[in-house]
C-alpha cells in the first residue's frame, strides 16, 4: 500500500479473510500478488444432475453481456431480463437451488483463460455430502479457478466494500498467469 496505513485483518461469518483499513485522503494504492495451486477440472459426480440441469438451462436460456449495464437485480428480474453478468447467473442458480431446498452459495475469484479479466462469479451447491463447482456462464465444466470469498449473495463477496463519500477506482489492473510445475517441483511461466 502506498502510502502505508494501519491494516485489521480478521475472518467474516463464511470465513473470508477481511482486510479493513482508513484511506487517506489523496492517491493511494493498493497491491497484492498470489501464487496458487489449483486443479486443472473440478469434480463432477452423479447425483448432482438437478443442479447441473439448473446450471445448463441458465447457460442455455440466458445471454451472457459482459459490458451489459449492471445494476442491483433479483433473481425473479434476471430471469426477466435474460441477460446478465456472471454475478446474476450465480444469484439466479443460487435461487433456483434454494427453491428446491438445495444449499447454494455465491463464489467469486478469477477463471483462468476467460477473456475479460475481472473478478468472475459463479456459484457452489451442497449434493451428496459435499459442494461442487457450478458455473452457468461456461458450456462445460472448467477448473483453473482462485476463489477469493465465498457467501450468501453478492453482498457478501465484494472485493471491496467503501463507507463515506463515494469513490471509484482510477486503475485495476488484473492478470491470471499459468505456472506450470515441473516434474522436479519447480514452477516455471
Amino acid at each position: 500500500m502506498k502510502p502505508s496505513v494501519p491494516v485489521v485483518e480478521f475472518a467474516d461469518e463464511y470465513g473470508n479473510v477481511c482486510q479493513r483499513l482508513i484511506a487517506p485522503p489523496g492517491p493511494f494504492s493498493i497491491h497484492t500478488s498470489a501464487d496458487v495451486m489449483t486443479s486443472d477440472t473440478i469434480d463432477v459426480i452423479s447425483g448432482y444432475d438437478q443442479v447441473a440441469c439448473i446450471s445448463d438451462w441458465i447457460h442455455r436460456t440466458l445471454h451472457s453481456n459482459p459490458v451489459f449495464e449492471y445494476d442491483y437485480m433479483s433473481a425473479i428480474e434476471v430471469n426477466q431480463r435474460r441477460e446478465g453478468v456472471c454475478c446474476d447467473f450465480a444469484h439466479l442458480g443460487i435461487a433456483l437451488c434454494r427453491g428446491l431446498c438445495i444449499p447454494a452459495c455465491m463464489v467469486v475469484g478469477y477463471l483462468h483463460g476467460l477473456q475479460s479479466i475481472n473478478l468472475h462469479a459463479w456459484f457452489e451447491a451442497y449434493v451428496n455430502g459435499r459442494w461442487y463447482t457450478f458455473d452457468a456462464t461456461q458450456s462445460v465444466p472448467l477448473g483453473r479457478r482462485v476463489t477469493v470469498a465465498y457467501g450468501h449473495d453478492a453482498a457478501n463477496v465484494a472485493i471491496f466494500s467503501q463507507f463515506g463519500p463515494a469513490l471509484s477506482p482510477s486503475v485495476m489492473q488484473v492478470s491470471v498467469e499459468l505456472l506450470e510445475i515441473t516434474p522436479e517441483g519447480s514452477a516455471f511461466l
